[in-house]
Formats: C-alpha cells, sequence, structure tokens
C-alpha cells in the first residue's frame, strides 16, 4: 500500500468515526435519554414493573430482571434511533457510501455493547445475581462512553469515568441493605445525561 493508499484509508475511517461522533455529540439525544431515564420508575410504579399484578411465582425475579431490562432498554432504543433519524435528515451525521464495508465494520464498537449488556442481563437474571447487573451495565456503560467521549467532548471522558467508579462505588454499596439504592444511581444517570447533553448542546450553538 503507497502513501496515497494510506492516506485515503485514514480518511475512510475519520469518516466513520466522525459520523459516530456527530451521533454521540448530538446534545438532542442525551437529553431525551436523560428525560427518558426519569420515566422509568414511573413507567414502573403504574405498570408494577410490567407484572400488572400477576404473580410469577420463582420467576418472578428472573421476569422482571429480562423483560424490564429488554423493555426500557428497547425504548430508549426507539427514542435514540427517531432522533437519529432526525440528525441524518439534516445531514449532520450520514457517512460517505463510498467508505469501504470492511473499514464500516471495523468501527462499529457498538454491536459488542449491546450483546454484552444484553448477556449481562440474561445471565445474571437466571444465575439469581439480578442485584448486580445494574452496576455491571454502569461500568460498560462507561467504557463505552469513554471511546466516543474521545472523539466527541472531554465533558463525556469525566462522565464515562464517573460512570466506571460509580459502578465499583455501586458493587461495594450492594453488601449493604440500603433502601433506593438503584434510584439514587438511576438519578445521576438521568442528571449526568442531562449534564452532558446542556454541555453539547451550549458547544453546538458556539459551532454554529
Amino acid at each position: 500500500m503507497n502513501t496515497k493508499e494510506a492516506l485515503e484509508k485514514i480518511e475512510e475511517i475519520n469518516t466513520i468515526v466522525q459520523s459516530g461522533n456527530r451521533i454521540w455529540s448530538s446534545g438532542e439525544i442525551w437529553i431525551a435519554l436523560g428525560l427518558y431515564i426519569f420515566t422509568i420508575p414511573v413507567i414502573g410504579f403504574f405498570t408494577q414493573w410490567l407484572t400488572f399484578g400477576h404473580d410469577f411465582g420463582a420467576s418472578q425475579v428472573v421476569y422482571i430482571s429480562i423483560v424490564n431490562g429488554f423493555f426500557f432498554w428497547g425504548l430508549a432504543f426507539l427514542i435514540v434511533w427517531f432522533l437519529i433519524k432526525r440528525i441524518r435528515h439534516k445531514n449532520l451525521g450520514v457517512a460517505k457510501e463510498t467508505v469501504h464495508p470492511l473499514i464500516r465494520k471495523a468501527w462499529s464498537i457498538n454491536r459488542p455493547v449491546y450483546v454484552s449488556m444484553a448477556g449481562i442481563i440474561i445471565v445474571f437474571s437466571i444465575t439469581n445475581q439480578a442485584i448486580y447487573i445494574y452496576p455491571v451495565i454502569y461500568i460498560v456503560s462507561g467504557l463505552w462512553f469513554y471511546v466516543w467521549g474521545k472523539f466527541a467532548s472531554p465533558a463525556m471522558v469525566n462522565m464515562a469515568w464517573s460512570y466506571v467508579f460509580g459502578g465499583l462505588l455501586f458493587f461495594y454499596l450492594r453488601s449493604y441493605d440500603i433502601p433506593y439504592l438503584d434510584l439514587y444511581f438511576a438519578l445521576y444517570n438521568g442528571i449526568s445525561y442531562l449534564a452532558i447533553g446542556m454541555i453539547l448542546l451550549k458547544k453546538e450553538k458556539a459551532n454554529a
């Protein structure tokens, strides 16, 4: 491969990175997800965490963990998908079609994260360790945000570190019987998303 071809490949990789960067740098997406997180306890309260009053017996914890995990996760995907459509419609996050499929695939880091999170929900649920799902998701999310934060915003990198250390703290606190522990971390989850969203919106306006 000569110098010209190498530079072309680097440019293609940069196109993919910047495409994802524009999506994850969208303050609109982060604010929408932050507000969505605050609705989860409300939905859970009115649906009795999707049991609707039905007693699943010995499978109750497994049912609640798996069904709630995939339902709320799927709902978040729908919100992001809708907003990404809006972004692409404005031509803010569309990668060039000339990018080689292998390079596009190599830089698709989202899929392993999705599979890992799905596996965490399923495996921890069926092994009666559902209380550790949220702490592990916290840590995985921190690693994920760290990667994209390197291309999006230093504030996102800082948030990523807070999720990694927060997840470890979450694990430790599971040793104690602390009421509403999940709610406290969900609160930080929502507030941090709103904060990063507002920072990114401010950055977008400054660059407009």
